[in-house]
Order: C-alpha cells, then structure tokens, then sequence
C-alpha cells in the first residue's frame, strides 16, 4: 500500500461486484447482482469459501464482511446478519439503512429513517435507538469505535453531528450547506463528506475541499494521515491525499473555518432596530417587533443580546427636491398639474456576524403616482393622497418578513483552500 504497487491479481469466474473485504485483509465478498447471490472467497489464494442467497423477494443492495460474520441488506430495508464460514442466519431486521460496522466487528450501526439503531452482531440484540434524529443520511464509526458521525436532515436544515456511544449523547453539530451521501473518519479532527469536503471537527467547519471527476465514493482506510480518493476517468485512479500536518492546522482557524450556516433551530440571535424613517411611529415599531419575534419563534431561534449573529432592521428618509406630474381626476376626468417634495424611503433586513454583513435585502418606496387617474376622499388634495400612499406604503415595508433557511461566509464553502484531484497524473 505504501509503495502502491500491485501485489496480487484475484481471478473470478462470473462477473460480480466487490462490496466487502474483512477488516484482517484475508476475505472479501462479491455480489452477483443479477442472481442475488453472495460469495465468499480467500484472498491468499482465491479459494472461493462460500456462496449463498439471502433469499426474499426484494434485490440485495449490499453486503459487510467482520471477522466472523457477514452482513447483508436487501432494497426492501432488510438486513442480516450470517454467522461465518456456514453462513448461518443469525438475526434480521427490517426497514433499516446504510448499515455502517464497529472497528471491532462487535455492532453495527444503521439508519431506521429518522432515528439510529445498534445492534449486536452476534446475538442480534438491539443495545441501542437513538430517535428522532431527523431523516439520516449517512453514518460511519470513528477508529475507536466510541462515536459515530452522522449526517441528518430535516425540512432545509442538514446537520453533521456526532453520537457518543458510550452515553448516548450528540456534540458538535456542524450545519451543513448540501445533504451528502458517505462520512468518513480521517483521525479524530476531521471528517471526509462525499470524498470531497474536509470538516474539521475542532473548528465546525470546512477545512480543506478536493475537486474530484467522479461522485463514487472510495472504501476508506481508518489512517490517521491520509485521504484515499477517486480520482475517475478511464484509468480510475485513486489519489492518496496527505492530512493537514499538525504545523498546518494554525492555517485552517480564524475566518476561513466559520460555520457555513447561520440560524438553524436552537440557535441564538440578537435582533437590533434602527427605525428612523417618519411612518414607523411607536404603534408601527411595536407591530414590526412582534412580527420578527414570532418569525424567530416559529423557527425555534432564540433571542439573546449577547448572540454574535444579529438580525437588523433599517429605515431611513431621504428628501431630494420637488417634482411635478400632470394628473388626472377619477371622477371628471380633469387634468392638472401638481408639485410635491420628492421622499425616498430605504428599508432593509440584514443578517451580520461579527461585522460582516451576510445577507440583505433591501426595498424603498419614494413619492409619485405611478399611474394616471385616482380618486380622492372629499377635501383631500392631490398632493396629501400622494403623501398619504408614500407614508402607506413605507409603513407596510416589513410586512411578510422572511429569513432564509440558511447563510454561508463565503470563505466556509471550500475553507482553507481547494485540491483539485483532476490535476494529478502518475
């Protein structure tokens, strides 16, 4: 491995796909898709051991090699486990997903939808349900077999977070911009999403990203100093990727190792208002305050002054000279002309951390008609109606507040820096 050279070629007899080798290198696993049928086969001298079909109506999906059993998922979510070399059933369990085994080859971690389960290889007996996890995504061991990384999902919010085992317990979660498919352990700091971004765990967030041609994701070593990663094309080359040296590290802190995303559920933010615009009156200040706070509420984001992440709203009024429109009369249609002071108002609704502004948006009234008849209230003059519609429409500014879902620092999409896989040749 070391040198990458080819050591051995294994000859098969049938076309099949390699989908487990045993955590001692002396087994691997083939599935003959189009049969439904498992081999098992030594890889010092390419005796074949075993051959068995799980049985069941819906197709197998994958399979996992210990030490002493197998496992295997069929589409339909059933998942067993085989006792080695006679191929023994020894327990099955339905609807489950993305089975991920220990270090150890002891338990096996898997998916049951919105939840995640541990099971006891050997015996078959659940020791632990972690629920109400939202929709999981992915999940892998971490070489000490004392965490388990996962990635969930639940309405527009996807977390990375990590299980303790021992307690049951979920730290550092890690809000994530896309929902990604495999999470890999490379030591205990980071973690591989996908073969392409490289999260450090200490940082909660993007330390590194890897450019690759193809979205296939490759077995993985549980080294501490290297990524192995698909590099694609025809000759399918896989690239062995170094892990920041410990030297480095300094580099991946500061702006470039930012959460990516800002105001999930269970969040904090401190909210601020600037309203100097004439129309945003005490009565209309208190409305717009109720309207933020119970948008937060809803998003089960709380208020804390202290927060780093603030919500500011902004009004202002600015006068810049008259102008003058020819206007017609509903009612008899008589022309004139009139002449009014021309007001702008800016409202806005920004989202900052830290004094970097991430996210804005911005809208303005100003004076005039727009259109070319109206009808005015008895002894109103056309120069009030346009100051009353001015005022009307500056103190609807902030009707309909929204938040978006999620805000990125620009710098914590790729983190401290991007290799681009495609580049390497041998």
């Amino acid at each position: 491995m070391r040198r990458g050279k080819l050591s051995e070629k294994l000859f098969l007899e049938h076309d099949c796909q390699l989908v487990s080798i045993s955590p001692d290198g002396t087994k691997f696993l083939v599935l003959t898709r189009s049969e439904g049928r498992f081999d098992l086969y030594s890889t010092n001298s390419s005796t074949h051991l075993a051959s068995w079909k799980p049985g069941g109506t819906a197709p197998m999906s994958s399979g996992s090699l210990t030490g002493t059993h197998a496992l295997t998922l069929a589409m339909d979510g059933n998942l067993t486990g085989w006792e080695l070399p006679r191929m023994l059933p020894v327990f099955s369990m339905a609807n489950l997903s993305m089975p991920t085994i220990s270090p150890g080859g002891k338990y096996v971690a898997a998916s049951t939808g919105t939840g995640l389960c541990v099971i006891e290889i050997s015996t078959g007996m659940l020791v632990g349900l972690v629920p109400d996890l939202g929709l999981v995504k992915c999940a892998n061991w971490n070489p000490a077999g004392t965490r388990i990384a996962l990635v969930t999902s639940e309405g527009d919010n996807r977390i990375l977070s990590i299980l303790d085992v021992t307690t049951g317990g979920m730290s550092s979660s890690i809000p994530l911009l896309f929902t990604y498919r495999t999470v890999k352990w490379c030591s205990d700091r980071y973690l591989l999403l996908d073969d392409s971004k490289l999260i450090d765990i200490d940082q909660q967030g993007v330390a590194w990203t890897y450019t690759l041609n193809t979205s296939f994701p490759v077995p993985h070593s549980q080294s501490t100093d290297a990524i192995f990663l698909c590099q694609g094309g025809p000759a399918g080359r896989i690239q062995v990727q170094s892990l920041p040296a410990p030297r480095e590290e300094a580099t991946l802190t500061e702006f470039a190792c930012k959460r990516a995303v800002v105001l999930n559920p269970g969040d904090t933010c401190a909210v601020g208002y600037r309203l100097t615009h004439p129309a945003h009156d005490p009565t209309t200040q208190a409305a717009i305050r109720r309207e933020i706070e119970g948008l937060l509420a809803q998003k089960k984001i709380r208020i804390d002054p202290k927060a780093k992440v603030t919500i500011t709203l902004t009004s202002s009024e600015t006068t810049t000279g008259t102008a003058s429109e020819t206007v017609q009369r509903f009612r008899d249609f008589k022309e004139e002309t009139v002449t009014y002071t021309k007001k702008r108002g800016d409202f806005s609704i920004a989202i900052e951390v830290e004094g970097h502004t991430l996210w804005s948006r911005p809208t303005t009234t100003g004076t005039g008609l727009g259109f070319g008849h109206f009808q005015l209230k008895p002894g109103e003059t056309v120069g009030q109606y346009i100051e009353e519609l001015y005022l009307s429409n500056s103190k609807r500014a902030f009707n309909s507040i929204t938040i978006p879902s999620r805000v990125k620092y620009p710098e914590a999409i790729n983190g401290a820096g991007t290799t681009d896989i495609r580049a390497f040749e041998p």
